[in-house]
């Protein structure tokens, strides 16, 4: 595997997505080359920046090895941590313990029953999900009133894929609104497209900052991350940056209780039906499916049954 490549699945699987990570090292993927530790540590400065300084419950989609956990397990009296990977649950249990409540499910049948949440983040994860509308209808339904999700995307209309198309070194046009890459392992969209799927599915008070320059030019004296976190607000406003980190909130919708029993927020994957605890599994009254809690991670994905 190249260095390129390190750390993530060599394809992506669109009828089973959740599932691409198992068995991958992630971690390997941050830690390849400096270029890609200076843009985690970026990365975590805008996560940090972007979402709320307290709150009921987080839900992190996509959570990985908890690499972003550091930002929020301190805000927040419950967190959610979510991902479809069985490997990289156990390693963010495994790091972060009796913090969180651990999730194995996929991020297109979320368990959860509506306003549950008072902040979403999805990072790392939009561009890997082809039904972008349906993603963004879902969280907004699972958060509370004044809810905020926080976000990233690949940007297909960046200054350095226009450059690429002026070259001549892409086929596809970056003006165009469609999502491009929609066959490969990295979905990119126009920040036009983007931006009007938050209004129609009710999200408002849009916050950017652009990342995706310091991890492609070698900082020989130490300067590109200074120089990045001041260009941030720049080229995340003008859509220039190849990465666009965004916070929005939810301004209708139900209050968020406060934070209690955690098990209230479950509902069934599969018909959103109404659960029943048991010490090893949680059974749907409704449609009778059962999902397995292994070491502490209640698996709700709804194709399991394998043993990982």
């Amino acid at each position: 595997m190249s260095s390129k490549t390190m750390g993530l699945p060599p394809k992506m699987d669109r009828a089973h997505m959740h599932r691409s990570y198992e068995g991958i090292e992630y971690k390997e993927f941050w830690n390849v080359d400096k270029k890609k530790h200076n843009l985690d540590l970026l990365e975590h400065d805008f996560v940090r920046a972007l979402l709320p300084t307290s709150g009921q419950r987080i839900l992190d989609i996509g959570c990985g090895y908890g690499r972003l956990a550091d930002c929020y397990l301190n805000r927040f009296h419950q967190t959610v941590m979510l991902d479809g990977s069985m490997t990289l649950l156990r390693q963010a249990q495994e790091k972060n313990g009796e913090k969180a409540i651990y999730v194995a499910a996929d991020a297109n049948h979320l368990p959860f029953r509506h306003s549950s949440f008072d902040c979403v983040l999805l990072f790392r994860v939009f561009h890997h999900i082809p039904d972008s509308q349906r993603i963004l209808s879902e969280i907004n339904q699972l958060l509370g009133f004044k809810g905020t999700f926080v976000f990233d995307y690949c940007n297909k209309s960046s200054l350095r894929q226009l450059l690429r198309w002026v070259l001549r070194l892409r086929r596809d046009n970056p003006l165009s609104l469609a999502p491009a890459g929609m066959d490969t392992r990295f979905i990119s969209h126009h920040p036009h497209h983007v931006y009007r799927l938050l209004k129609q599915n009710g999200y408002s008070d849009l916050r950017r900052l652009g990342t995706g320059i310091i991890d492609k030019i070698p900082d020989l004296f130490g300067i590109l991350l200074p120089i990045a976190r001041w260009l941030a607000p720049i080229s995340g406003f003008t859509s220039t940056a190849s990465w666009i980190n965004c916070s929005v909130r939810k301004l209708s919708g139900e209050m968020l209780e406060e934070a209690g029993d955690v098990e209230k927020i479950f509902v069934c994957p599969s018909c959103r039906g109404n659960l029943i605890r048991w010490p090893e599994a949680y059974t749907c009254k409704s449609c009778g499916s059962s999902y397995p809690i292994k070491n502490e991670i209640i698996d709700f994905r709804i194709d399991t049954n394998e043993n990982f």
